[in-house]
């Protein structure tokens, strides 16, 4: 393989690219093993941009919808990691991220919840456009519900900058 690369090849990106394709793997150790390597490496700001930027938004978010409940934390806490990209976070909101984001908050799954929270809080902080899908959704009502419940002595605890307000703009940098 590594012959293969040559000198003016870039093995960074080479392995983005292999990861991304990785999502689309029907194998189940193989795609755990694609997520987990993304989250490691999207922890880190310019890996997160460079993953960001290849267009995985709808792969993952398939995984977020169709698999099992391991799967999905897994590519909600990479979904929430590549937020930090606006070209992702752009792809997410295209292919109806906030939508499927509302309707898993109903799951029954405790540790999905927060990645969900956080990544809902990353689409709409500084987009007004976002904040308005997620009011028309009438995912204002459900997040407010899932923080109350999470209050109420149950395992979910609130994301922090999470506040009841519809939607704050966060003061410029």
């Amino acid at each position: 393989f590594a012959a293969e690369l040559g000198p003016t090849s870039n093995p960074r990106g080479e392995l983005y690219f292999a990861l991304v394709a990785l999502l689309s793997s029907r194998d189940a150790l193989v795609l755990r093993c694609a997520l987990v390597a993304m989250y490691q490496l999207a922890r880190h700001g310019s890996h997160a941009a460079a993953l960001g930027g290849l267009s995985c938004a709808e792969m993952l978010l398939r995984i977020l919808s169709d698999y099992d409940d391991s799967f999905r934390v897994l590519a909600a806490e990479v979904i929430e990691l590549l937020l930090a990209c606006d070209t992702f976070a752009h792809d997410v909101t295209l292919h109806d991220g906030i939508a499927l984001f509302i309707s898993l908050l109903h799951a029954d799954n405790e540790p999905l919840a927060p990645p969900l929270l956080r990544s809902i809080l990353a689409l709409i902080a500084n987009a007004p456009t976002r904040a308005q899908q997620l009011r028309i959704l009438g995912g204002v009502h459900v997040v407010v519900s899932v923080l109350a419940s999470s209050t109420g002595g149950g395992a979910v605890s609130p994301p922090a900058g999470l506040g009841l307000a519809a939607h704050q703009p966060a003061p410029a940098a």
